[in-house]
C-alpha cells in the first residue's frame, strides 16, 4: 500500500524507493490524510489520478 501512495503521489518510481527512509516516511504520512486503508487502496488511487487528468 505504502508503494501505491508513493507512486501515485509522485514520490516513488520503483518498489525499492519505499526502503528509502524519507520517501517511506511521507508515503506513511500521506496514507491517513488521503483515507488510504487496504481495504480502499483501489478507490484512492483512482481518485489520485482523477486529480491529474
Amino acid at each position: 500500500m505504502l508503494y501505491c501512495v508513493g507512486r501515485c503521489t509522485h514520490h516513488a518510481a520503483a518498489p525499492s524507493d519505499i526502503q528509502n527512509p524519507a520517501r517511506r516516511k511521507y508515503a506513511e504520512q500521506m496514507s491517513p490524510n488521503l483515507g488510504a486503508t487496504p481495504e480502499n487502496m483501489d478507490g484512492v488511487i483512482d481518485s489520485i489520478i482523477k486529480q491529474f487528468i
